[in-house]
């Protein structure tokens, strides 16, 4: 037999090593081809939460408890990954002809976390909890009115005084079981041990929570509901750190002791690592604004100064400078129904000059003021009775006075009605908001220059609601918050002008027409028809200068993948749909 030479056995040996190695690297792209990555069952992850719980309970609780209460409570309705309203624990629902009365249907089969079953009879609990005003539930007000009748063990009717179209968007609170609640009355309910350890029926279960040195809770800890009736969680354990300052926890992002923290403010923003952190810009229905009181100020009761108001006003500075671009302008108080191109619809973007024309138009003169406005504005006055020119003449007086006063550096330039009234009013602002502060301060600034007087008001939020509720203010900068359906009327409705939540004291007929007329139809084309009509009235009235809706800043570590929203309702819902986030991936075809 023929015996290979060494050289032989070599070539031979290198031929087939060099095969393998082909062949390996088919087998790996064909597999490579065929398959893709999946997310995973596994992994842990760590939201860090500055502030302390106290309420992990959806009717009673407030942030940061609502958010921890978003993934162990389930609701009849909730919200999907684009904003809309979809259902939850509902089967299926109709509403009669009149409007008036919704029935729905629950799934069946639906457990509690303890292996209880989740029937209507936990629902009607629920709401009745809520629609008891010794409870103190927040969510008290959306349930006013609203009555109800159990049809069988799945199945509830909703009767209403009268058509409300947002009314599915009220079923958007948790469950709670009532066979674990119902021996807790108004005085209890907050003490129950079921406030620290939540029992619910949503995509993850409480395991344990752990104390601190002063017996404070420092963190909690819920594992994935494998009997979960939606899509089982990937992410198998969810864990919220509590700390008291917003460095600390950023400090701990950073350095990946946590994966995300559940508000990031804007002065922190640079602080984030964001090679490794995503931070998510999330829009929601929320709008700041400048109020303008005009049954208490005669000032900012004329029209024409209102409207030279809103024209000097820079919204696109303010986002800039302010809100260090996160955020975006709002010109109307229902930005969810858009008037771009809207016939009749003005914007008044930025224009000192358009300002200026629309005050001297009514017949506001340009002066130096130094302070003394009375006794100069009627020297001034005196002084254009004595020599009467033309308007050409005014305007190039006016020009080379506000010319001689910037050169000079002598009083600054105001504007002054006929009755030697200088344009000059206050301004409200919360001094416990730094972020407003720097607005009023940037409105300040823009205002002046168009020939306003204006100071600000720093109040203590104490303070500013005294203020608020005796509607003692010529101007206030605030903050409204709508739902994901909007429902304007009690913002804008003069049946809540004086006490309720219509700060701006707004009075007009046609506007409680519509109001009334929206908050009633089901349509949503024709009621987004309405808001724009609404709108339009806002906008020829100016009880108000919108400014801007800032963005939630959430920042997530990018091992976590899923996340896929660019809007929210409220804080908490951020984590609406956190069983489809993951962590572990996993190759398959």
């Amino acid at each position: 037999s023929y015996n290979f030479t060494l050289k032989e056995r070599l070539m031979v040996l290198g031929s087939a090593a060099v095969f393998l190695v082909a062949l390996g690297w088919l087998l790996v792209g064909y597999y490579f081809k065929h398959t893709s990555i999946t997310p995973a069952n596994g992994g842990i992850y760590v939201e860090g939460i500055v502030g302390n719980p106290e309420f992990i309970n959806p009717v009673i609780g407030d942030e940061p408890d609502l958010s921890i209460a978003r993934i162990v409570f389930s609701s009849l309705m909730k919200y999907d990954k684009n904003n809309k309203l979809v259902n939850d624990l509902v089967d299926n629902w109709s509403i009669s002809d009149d409007k008036s009365e919704y029935l729905i249907k629950i799934k069946e089969g639906v457990n509690f976390h303890d292996g209880k079953p989740l029937t209507i009879d936990d629902v009607i609990y629920t709401i009745g909890i809520i629609q008891n005003i010794r409870y103190n539930s927040p969510l008290f007000p959306s349930w006013k009115g609203v009555e109800y009748e159990r049809v069988d063990d799945y199945t509830i009717k909703f009767i209403l005084d009268d058509p409300y179209a947002p009314f599915l968007h009220n079923l958007t609170f948790g469950i709670l079981p009532r066979h674990l609640w119902e021996d807790f009355g108004p005085q209890e309910f907050k003490l129950s041990k079921l406030n620290e350890q939540p029992v619910g029926s949503g995509p993850y279960r409480f395991e344990r929570h752990e104390l601190n040195e002063n017996q404070a809770i420092k963190q909690f800890i819920f594992k994935a509901n494998k009997d979960y009736y939606g899509k089982e969680a990937y992410i198998e354990t969810v864990l919220f750190k509590f700390y008291q300052s917003e460095e600390e926890v950023i400090q701990e992002l950073n350095e990946g002791e946590v994966m995300a923290i559940n508000n990031l403010s804007l002065f922190n923003y640079d602080k984030v690592d964001k090679e490794q952190i995503q931070v998510h810009e999330l829009a929601s229905p929320h709008y700041r604004a400048v109020f303008l009181n005009t049954g208490r100020s005669e000032i900012v009761a004329a029209d024409e100064v209102r409207e030279a108001l809103a024209w000097a006003t820079c919204r696109e500075e303010i986002v800039e400078d302010v809100l260090m671009g996160k955020g975006k302008v709002v010109y109307s108080p229902v930005f969810t129904v858009p008037m771009e191109g809207v016939e009749g619809f003005e914007k008044r973007e930025c224009s000192v000059e358009k300002s200026k024309e629309v005050l001297e138009k009514a017949g506001w003169k340009l002066k130096e003021y130094s302070g003394q406005e009375e006794g100069e504005a009627e020297d001034e006055e005196e002084d254009g009775d004595e020599d009467e020119e033309d308007q050409e003449d005014q305007d190039d007086s006016q020009t080379e006075d506000q010319e001689a006063a910037e050169e000079n550096g002598s009083g600054q330039m105001v504007y002054f009605n006929e009755a030697k009234d200088p344009l000059q009013f206050s301004m409200a602002v919360n001094a416990d908001a730094p972020k407003l502060i720097e607005t009023a301060e940037q409105l300040k600034a823009q205002w002046e220059k168009a020939g306003f007087l204006v100071n600000i008001q720093l109040l203590s939020s104490s303070e500013l609601k005294n203020v608020v509720d005796n509607r003692d203010f010529d101007a206030l900068i605030f903050g409204e918050f709508l739902n994901v359906d909007p429902d304007p009327m009690d913002y804008w409705h003069s049946s809540q002008k004086d006490k309720g939540a219509n700060l701006a004291n707004y009075k007009n007929k046609d506007a409680d027409d519509l109001l009334v007329q929206g908050r009633k139809e089901h349509n949503e084309e024709k009621r987004d028809e309405i808001y724009r009509d609404f709108q339009l009235l806002i906008n020829k009235d100016i009880p108000a200068v919108f400014l801007y809706s800032s963005y939630y800043l959430y920042p997530v570590n990018k091992e976590v993948k899923g996340i896929d929203m660019e809007e929210i309702s409220d804080n908490s819902d951020r984590l609406r749909n956190i069983n489809y986030w993951y962590i572990e991936e996993q190759r398959s075809k």
